[in-house]
């Protein structure tokens, strides 16, 4: 599970693995550590590796809590889209319970307004992509790869997506200002027109995360996009 704050933060990737909570995979993830997990990766075991209620609460638990912590005080906000899980009175209270008001997106406009999927998930997946090719070539393509190794896949993707990148697609649906080239913040004018799919001008420096809309042929709009 991925999630980014509309002043860039990005939060630590929500990895969940496939397996019984008490087996053995759910005790080598406790010590994930002396594992040789990323420790830029939070993780949790779940038996079909899906985001059920345990496992939101988890993410609550020990991504969003944490996060809200740090802000002494301050009133926050989640836009999370209408998932199954999102809509659960134990989730809805625990995000509240954090002092975080939460906005769901209306249904049919995840792929519009949810910042993810806008500009994140695509240069995110291609960076996976590429490390999954470079192990292919140095190793037997029948292989599966480890779990430690896919937990660092996932933190260099993710590391990779810029500061800019996120501010600018959060830009794009008018909940913050854009970023030029000079990393300086630049108010919207009210006036100023994005076309779907060409978010940011000639100024962007940005070389590899090229903010694209996800294909309609992707995953539906109303579900989550997980690990």
């Amino acid at each position: 599970m991925l999630g980014v704050a509309a002043d860039g933060y990005k939060f630590p990737p929500y990895v969940i693995f496939k397996g019984k909570r008490a087996a053995r995979i759910a005790q080598e993830i406790r010590k994930w550590d002396e594992n040789g997990y990323s420790d830029g990766c939070v993780y949790g075991v779940q038996e079909k590796a899906w985001m059920n209620e345990s496992m939101m609460l988890d993410w609550i638990q020990k991504v969003w809590k944490p996060f809200t912590a740090s802000k002494g005080g301050e009133l926050t906000m989640m836009i999370i889209d209408q998932f199954a899980v999102h809509l659960m009175p134990s989730v809805k209270k625990a995000i509240e319970d954090c002092g975080t008001i939460v906005e769901f997106i209306p249904k049919g406009y995840t792929s519009c307004l949810q910042v993810c999927d806008i500009g994140l998930n695509k240069p995110f997946k291609d960076y996976m992509r590429a490390a999954v090719n470079e192990w292919m070539v140095v190793n037997n393509a029948e292989e599966r790869p480890q779990r430690p190794t896919v937990s660092h896949w996932i933190d260099h993707a993710w590391k990779r997506i810029s500061h800019s990148t996120i501010i600018n697609t959060w830009a794009h649906i008018k909940l913050a200002d854009r970023i030029t080239s000079n990393e300086e913040a630049v108010v919207i004018n009210k006036d100023d027109t994005l076309n779907p799919g060409h978010f940011m001008d000639n100024d962007d420096a940005r070389e590899d995360d090229i903010l694209e809309l996800r294909e309609s042929d992707e995953m539906s709009t109303d579900e989550e996009d997980l690990i």
